[in-house]
């Protein structure tokens, strides 16, 4: 992944260009930071989008279970009485669902497509256009047990209850939506162990924890960890999608993937050029091998042509054993003694026949033994020998030894 910047638009943008940014290296590191007006923004291929303040709003609505290309229609038509505006001239992003019985509960951002409409086109008008764009109501962390109150870097305020419920509180009545927050939770036994107030590294210091403590009895404020509103969660919804969704988004997949692909395209050519060289040493060996076997035969053999040396060497073995009074490899008793050891223990006494001639001999074996006559075929071969079979009631094998080129 190449280096991301990571922008807070806040309501008030374009109107004053002005915007906090963090740019961010392959491990989300902070490389640089600073807030100021596009043309000093740093130029990186991919940027990304926090929508601060009360740019987008937070809903959770029950719907009938359906398939998924209905849900919007579906949550569109249950959210039209929570919406003073036209749900039409909204734009949807579900944050999160699960089923309930036949229902379905979801939770669902909700921003102006007017609005988004205009930021895209401004950040277009200036040379980035972003790849993801996230609510900052979905960058407050969720404490557990406790609330947390974040301080955005324009001096928003975004009250967290639990893991799904965040909404944009105004600095002005925070003491009055505090004291009416902590009295509904008492009331159903949920009430929060703290409030954890933490603030952004440019937050304006309107609002101090020591100050809040004493606003709203019965509420224990501290100070908590700095607001780091560029830290989105992966799984947080994008508010580019449908309509809004970027035509340049593949594109910059495809270069994010680059780099690996390229890895990957050495890796196999390394892994390719390796192998090729083995066979060629391997090709090299055996050269060298049936090299020094002809030099070989040549010597035991002269004026005999080469043809396949292995083969002719083992004939003209068996011609000077049979001229000696010993064994050929293609005798009888030969033969015979390698059946024995070929098909083990039980061979001899599977034999009913046998007949011998011209260095071939041929076994009738009993009917037990056809199912295993295709595996001593296979032994026979692997070891020189010519088997020929037959199977049925009365199985045969016909062992001769390969000595002829």
């Amino acid at each position: 992944m190449t280096r991301r910047l990571i922008i807070y638009i806040d309501e008030t943008w374009p109107a004053i260009p002005s915007a906090p940014w963090m740019l961010l290296d392959e491990r989300n590191r902070i490389v640089q930071e600073g807030q100021s007006e596009p043309a000093h923004w740093p130029v990186v291929p991919h940027c990304e989008l926090v929508l601060g303040g009360p740019q987008c709003s937070m809903f959770e609505t029950r719907i009938p279970k359906a398939a998924r290309r209905e849900q919007e229609r579906l949550l569109r038509y249950a959210l039209e009485t929570q919406l003073l505006k036209d749900v039409d001239a909204q734009h949807l992003a579900v944050t999160h669902r699960h089923a309930d019985g036949a229902m379905l509960e979801a939770g669902v951002l909700v921003i102006s497509r007017a609005r988004l409409r205009t930021v895209l086109a401004g950040l277009a008008e200036v040379g980035c256009p972003p790849l993801r764009a996230v609510a900052e109501l979905q960058a407050v962390p969720d404490a557990g047990s406790r609330w947390t109150l974040a301080l955005g870097p324009t001096g928003g305020c975004i009250l967290r209850l639990d893991a799904t419920h965040a909404f944009v509180a105004d600095a002005g009545a925070l003491a009055d939506i505090l004291a009416h927050a902590l009295l509904q939770a008492c009331a159903s036994g949920a009430g929060p162990e703290a409030l954890e107030v933490r603030r952004a590294p440019t937050a304006p210091g309107s609002i101090e924890p020591a100050t809040l403590a004493g606003t709203v009895p019965g509420l224990r404020v501290e100070a908590g960890a700095a607001y780091r509103w560029w830290e989105t969660p992966a799984a947080s919804a994008d508010l580019l999608h449908g309509e809004f969704a970027p035509s340049h988004r593949g594109s910059a997949g495809r270069q994010a993937l680059r780099r690996p692909l390229i890895l990957a395209a050495v890796a196999v050519g390394v892994f390719a050029a390796v192998n090729l060289a083995s066979v060629l040493w391997q090709r090299h060996e055996l050269d060298g091998i049936e090299e020094r076997m002809r030099r070989l035969f040549v010597t035991a053999v002269p004026d005999t042509p080469a043809i396949a040396p292995a083969l002719q060497l083992r004939r003209h073995l068996d011609e000077a054993r049979s001229l000696r009074g010993e064994l050929r490899e293609d005798d009888l008793l030969a033969l015979l003694s390698a059946y024995t050891e070929i098909g083990g223990s039980a061979a001899p006494a599977s034999v009913r026949t046998l007949d011998y001639e011209a260095g071939q001999l041929k076994l009738t074996l009993d009917a037990a033994s056809a199912s295993g006559i295709g595996v001593l075929e296979k032994r026979f071969a692997s070891l020189g020998y010519v088997v020929r079979s037959t199977g049925g009631a009365a199985p045969s094998l016909t062992l001769s030894r390969k000595n002829q080129p």
